[in-house]
């Protein structure tokens, strides 16, 4: 008894079927209505509409009909496609696995279903070599090339077409609208003009890649690239020189501002230097003036010295000094500020 029961202990553990199966659990047929081939991707989200899968990609089949799931095997089948092969399943869903032999087929799973008049998702698998391009944010193209290192070259170059372009964005975003004289804004300023260089080169790149498609005949899929690739470059082109010429004119009306108040204050400073300066030595020499006057009535031989007049002559000349001086640090404060 005891080497029977382990007999089949071997047997159950060598034989395949469900107990070592993987299969994933059937989609959520809630809300389904009428008979629907429900298709997940390995992630759990719903399929739906035409959908392009390179090879590898799995996913779970489950054929609901109004909110519940169908038995698989009694109730539906599946016919083979060399879209997909089958990996395992459970008594309502099967899961399938996109193969490289499917390479430029297509196949609507919701008239592989067998049995069952049922509507579903078409998945298309792109031929082999190919890369899809997004030309706007609604469409792309699809292109295809004679050697995988021409598909990876240009799908090298799509990405840094993109990256170029989302940094080029970024640092206008960051432009100042208020342009000042600081090393950070003409930096900012800087990077632009690097980031546009950088767009310029990336688009190049791009165009120059997708030129190899044309020997597998898609010169319309390359066209498109080339020329909605440059159509983008001309926009980024324009807005940097809006951007940049705002950002110059509000800078040099901001310069024009800081060196008219410099000048005025030089201006005003040094004039003030000279009158308090002139009228000091006036009145220090007029003092001086009017005791020697006084002197002379009590002694004739008293007279004007130029010595006399040496120190309020000084003082002025300091007090001028000191205008100047003052003018000098206005007006280089004023640049400044």
């Amino acid at each position: 008894m005891t080497r029977l029961l382990a007999l089949l202990v071997c047997l159950l553990a060598v034989v395949p079927g469900t107990a070592g199966a993987t299969a994933a659990p059937p989609a959520d047929c809630s809300g389904v209505q009428n008979t629907t081939a429900v298709v997940t991707d390995a992630a759990g989200d719903r399929v739906t509409g035409t959908v392009r899968l390179y090879p590898g990609s799995e996913l779970t089949l489950t054929v609901c009909s109004d909110g519940d799931p169908e038995d698989f095997g009694p109730v539906w089948g599946l016919a083979d496609s060399p879209v997909y092969e089958r990996l395992d399943n459970t008594s309502e869903s099967v899961r399938l696995r996109v193969v490289a032999a499917g390479a430029g087929e297509r196949v609507s799973l919701g008239e592989a279903i067998e049995r069952r008049d049922a509507r579903g998702p078409t998945v298309v698998v792109p031929p082999a070599n190919t890369v899809t391009w997004n030309a706007t944010d609604e469409t792309s193209v699809t292109l295809r090339f004679e050697t995988a290192s021409q598909s990876e070259a240009f799908a090298a170059a799509s990405d840094r077409h993109s990256t170029a372009r989302r940094e080029l964005n970024g640092t206008l975003s960051a432009l100042p609208t208020n342009a000042s004289s600081d090393d950070e804004s003409a930096s900012n300023a800087s990077q632009v003009v690097t980031a546009l260089r950088e767009y310029e080169r990336a688009s190049v790149a791009l165009q120059q890649t997708a030129f190899a498609a044309t020997a597998t005949g898609d010169a319309a899929a390359a066209d498109t690239v080339t020329r909605r690739s440059s159509e983008r470059l001309t926009a980024a082109r324009d807005r940097v020189r809006e951007r940049l010429t705002a950002y110059e004119t509000t800078l040099v009306e901001r310069r024009s501002s800081v060196v008219g108040t410099s000048r005025l204050a030089f201006g005003g400073a040094l004039a003030g230097g000279v009158v308090v300066g002139a009228a000091v030595g006036v009145w220090f020499a007029g003092r001086r003036r009017a005791e020697i006057d006084f002197d002379k009535t009590y002694d004739s031989g008293t007279t004007l010295d130029p010595r006399h007049v040496a120190v309020p002559l000084a003082a002025g000349g300091l007090l001028l000094v000191g205008g100047l001086a003052a003018a000098v640090v206005l007006g280089v404060a004023g640049v400044i500020v």
